[in-house]
Protein backbone atom coordinates (compact mmCIF):
# COMPACT_ATOMS: atom_id res chain seq x y z
CA UNK A 1 0.00 0.00 0.00
CA UNK A 2 2.79 2.44 -0.04
CA UNK A 3 2.84 3.12 -3.47
CA UNK A 4 1.91 6.50 -5.15
CA UNK A 5 -2.18 5.86 -5.91
CA UNK A 6 -2.54 3.92 -2.63
CA UNK A 7 -0.23 6.17 0.03
CA UNK A 8 -1.97 9.29 -0.14
CA UNK A 9 -5.22 7.93 1.11
CA UNK A 10 -3.27 6.06 3.81
CA UNK A 11 -2.01 9.63 4.58
CA UNK A 12 -5.42 11.00 4.68
CA UNK A 13 -6.89 8.48 6.85
CA UNK A 14 -4.11 9.31 9.19
CA UNK A 15 -4.95 12.74 9.64
CA UNK A 16 -8.08 11.98 10.18
CA UNK A 17 -7.90 9.46 12.82
CA UNK A 18 -4.56 10.46 14.20
CA UNK A 19 -3.47 7.06 14.30
CA UNK A 20 -0.93 5.24 12.25
CA UNK A 21 -0.75 3.53 9.33
CA UNK A 22 1.90 0.86 11.09
CA UNK A 23 -0.95 0.22 13.93
CA UNK A 24 -4.05 0.44 12.20
CA UNK A 25 -3.17 -1.33 9.13
CA UNK A 26 -5.88 -4.02 8.21
CA UNK A 27 -8.74 -1.37 8.32
CA UNK A 28 -6.57 1.87 6.33
CA UNK A 29 -6.15 -0.82 3.51
CA UNK A 30 -9.73 -2.15 3.36
CA UNK A 31 -11.05 1.59 3.43
CA UNK A 32 -8.67 2.39 0.61
CA UNK A 33 -9.29 -0.43 -1.32
CA UNK A 34 -12.58 -0.70 -0.86
CA UNK A 35 -13.35 2.95 -1.15
CA UNK A 36 -10.87 3.64 -4.25
CA UNK A 37 -12.94 0.53 -5.83
CA UNK A 38 -16.11 1.98 -5.28
CA UNK A 39 -14.74 5.27 -6.93
CA UNK A 40 -14.18 3.14 -10.20
CA UNK A 41 -18.30 1.82 -10.00
CA UNK A 42 -19.54 5.23 -9.76
CA UNK A 43 -17.27 7.01 -12.38
CA UNK A 44 -18.65 4.65 -14.81
CA UNK A 45 -22.42 5.34 -13.29
CA UNK A 46 -23.05 2.53 -11.23
CA UNK A 47 -24.60 3.55 -8.04
CA UNK A 48 -24.96 1.49 -4.71
CA UNK A 49 -27.98 -0.72 -4.95
CA UNK A 50 -29.17 -4.61 -4.10
CA UNK A 51 -28.85 -5.81 -7.76
CA UNK A 52 -25.09 -6.80 -9.82
CA UNK A 53 -22.45 -4.02 -9.80
CA UNK A 54 -25.04 -1.99 -7.07
CA UNK A 55 -25.24 -4.63 -5.34
CA UNK A 56 -20.96 -5.25 -5.05
CA UNK A 57 -20.47 -1.52 -4.77
CA UNK A 58 -23.00 -1.26 -1.44
CA UNK A 59 -20.93 -4.19 -0.08
CA UNK A 60 -17.36 -2.49 -0.66
CA UNK A 61 -18.56 0.91 0.05
CA UNK A 62 -20.13 -0.96 3.63
CA UNK A 63 -17.33 -2.55 4.27
CA UNK A 64 -15.46 0.14 4.18
CA UNK A 65 -17.69 2.54 6.68
CA UNK A 66 -17.83 -0.45 8.88
CA UNK A 67 -13.87 -0.48 9.57
CA UNK A 68 -13.89 3.11 9.23
CA UNK A 69 -16.12 3.03 12.21
CA UNK A 70 -13.55 1.42 14.07
CA UNK A 71 -11.41 3.83 13.64
CA UNK A 72 -13.42 6.02 15.03
CA UNK A 73 -14.55 7.92 11.91
CA UNK A 74 -17.99 8.60 12.81
CA UNK A 75 -18.86 10.50 9.70
CA UNK A 76 -18.10 12.11 6.21
CA UNK A 77 -15.45 9.82 4.96
CA UNK A 78 -16.03 9.66 1.44
CA UNK A 79 -16.28 12.98 1.18
CA UNK A 80 -12.24 13.79 2.24
CA UNK A 81 -11.09 10.33 0.59
CA UNK A 82 -12.85 10.30 -2.38
CA UNK A 83 -11.15 13.81 -4.01
CA UNK A 84 -7.78 12.22 -2.84
CA UNK A 85 -8.64 8.73 -4.85
CA UNK A 86 -9.47 11.69 -7.86
CA UNK A 87 -5.99 13.15 -7.54
CA UNK A 88 -3.90 10.10 -7.51
CA UNK A 89 -5.97 8.53 -10.65
CA UNK A 90 -6.06 12.11 -12.34
CA UNK A 91 -3.35 11.22 -14.67
CA UNK A 92 -4.43 8.14 -15.91
CA UNK A 93 -8.35 8.21 -15.37
CA UNK A 94 -9.49 12.07 -16.37
CA UNK A 95 -13.04 11.08 -15.92
CA UNK A 96 -12.43 11.05 -11.79
CA UNK A 97 -11.51 14.34 -11.54
CA UNK A 98 -14.05 15.76 -14.24
CA UNK A 99 -16.97 13.79 -12.57
CA UNK A 100 -15.54 14.33 -8.56
CA UNK A 101 -19.31 16.30 -7.64
CA UNK A 102 -21.39 13.22 -8.87
CA UNK A 103 -19.26 10.34 -7.78
CA UNK A 104 -18.87 12.19 -4.04
CA UNK A 105 -22.79 12.68 -3.95
CA UNK A 106 -23.79 9.37 -4.67
CA UNK A 107 -20.84 7.88 -1.93
CA UNK A 108 -21.65 10.60 0.69
CA UNK A 109 -25.79 9.74 0.03
CA UNK A 110 -24.61 5.75 0.58
CA UNK A 111 -22.83 6.44 3.20
CA UNK A 112 -24.88 8.40 5.17
CA UNK A 113 -27.60 5.39 4.86
CA UNK A 114 -25.45 3.24 5.65
CA UNK A 115 -24.22 4.92 9.08
CA UNK A 116 -27.66 5.05 10.35
CA UNK A 117 -27.88 1.52 9.50
CA UNK A 118 -24.92 0.28 11.24
CA UNK A 119 -25.47 2.39 14.13
CA UNK A 120 -28.91 0.79 14.98
CA UNK A 121 -28.09 -2.68 14.01
CA UNK A 122 -24.59 -2.76 16.49
CA UNK A 123 -27.08 -1.75 19.12
CA UNK A 124 -29.42 -4.27 18.55
CA UNK A 125 -26.12 -6.74 18.36
CA UNK A 126 -25.26 -5.91 21.27
CA UNK A 127 -28.52 -6.56 22.89
CA UNK A 128 -28.97 -10.25 21.66
CA UNK A 129 -25.04 -10.84 22.60
CA UNK A 130 -26.16 -9.21 26.62
CA UNK A 131 -29.05 -11.60 26.42
CA UNK A 132 -29.61 -14.69 28.63
CA UNK A 133 -28.14 -17.79 25.79
CA UNK A 134 -26.01 -14.34 24.59
CA UNK A 135 -25.39 -16.11 21.41
CA UNK A 136 -26.95 -15.72 17.64
CA UNK A 137 -29.46 -18.03 16.05
CA UNK A 138 -30.88 -17.63 12.88
CA UNK A 139 -33.97 -15.75 14.11
CA UNK A 140 -31.61 -13.12 15.58
CA UNK A 141 -29.46 -12.85 12.22
CA UNK A 142 -32.55 -12.44 10.33
CA UNK A 143 -34.34 -9.73 12.42
CA UNK A 144 -30.73 -7.88 12.03
CA UNK A 145 -31.46 -8.19 8.32
CA UNK A 146 -34.90 -7.49 7.86
CA UNK A 147 -35.91 -5.02 10.86
CA UNK A 148 -32.65 -3.18 10.40
CA UNK A 149 -31.40 -3.79 7.03
CA UNK A 150 -27.82 -5.01 8.83
CA UNK A 151 -26.30 -7.42 6.23
CA UNK A 152 -25.66 -11.08 7.18
CA UNK A 153 -21.70 -10.81 6.17
CA UNK A 154 -21.46 -7.89 8.46
CA UNK A 155 -24.05 -10.04 11.17
CA UNK A 156 -21.44 -12.67 10.95
CA UNK A 157 -17.77 -10.73 10.62
CA UNK A 158 -18.83 -8.41 13.61
CA UNK A 159 -19.51 -12.36 15.99
CA UNK A 160 -16.74 -13.10 15.20
CA UNK A 161 -15.03 -10.22 16.03
CA UNK A 162 -17.00 -9.28 19.40
CA UNK A 163 -16.55 -13.23 20.24
CA UNK A 164 -20.10 -13.62 19.83
CA UNK A 165 -21.09 -17.46 19.60
CA UNK A 166 -23.21 -18.12 16.32
CA UNK A 167 -25.47 -21.12 15.58
CA UNK A 168 -24.02 -24.21 13.69
CA UNK A 169 -27.08 -24.52 11.82
CA UNK A 170 -27.73 -20.63 11.56
CA UNK A 171 -27.37 -20.55 7.48
CA UNK A 172 -30.23 -23.48 6.46
CA UNK A 173 -32.79 -21.80 8.92
CA UNK A 174 -31.76 -18.10 8.30
CA UNK A 175 -32.56 -19.32 4.71
CA UNK A 176 -35.54 -20.56 5.21
CA UNK A 177 -37.23 -17.79 7.37
CA UNK A 178 -35.90 -15.23 3.82
CA UNK A 179 -38.13 -18.09 1.64
CA UNK A 180 -41.23 -17.75 4.17
CA UNK A 181 -40.59 -13.61 4.19
CA UNK A 182 -40.33 -13.51 0.29
CA UNK A 183 -43.35 -16.30 -0.09
CA UNK A 184 -45.85 -13.87 1.96
CA UNK A 185 -44.81 -10.64 -0.19
CA UNK A 186 -45.17 -12.61 -3.36
CA UNK A 187 -48.87 -13.85 -1.77
CA UNK A 188 -49.06 -9.75 -0.38
CA UNK A 189 -48.79 -8.34 -3.74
Amino acid sequence: FKISLLWPVITELEKLTSKKYEICKESMRVITDHIRAAVFFAVDGVVPSNKQQGYVMRRLMRRSIRFAFDLGLDNDVCIRVVPVIAEAYQKDFPELKANLETITTVMVKEEKTFRNTLTKGLKELEKIAASEDGHLGASDIFKLYDTYGFPVELTIEEAKTRNIKVSDDWRKDYDALLEEQRERSRNAS
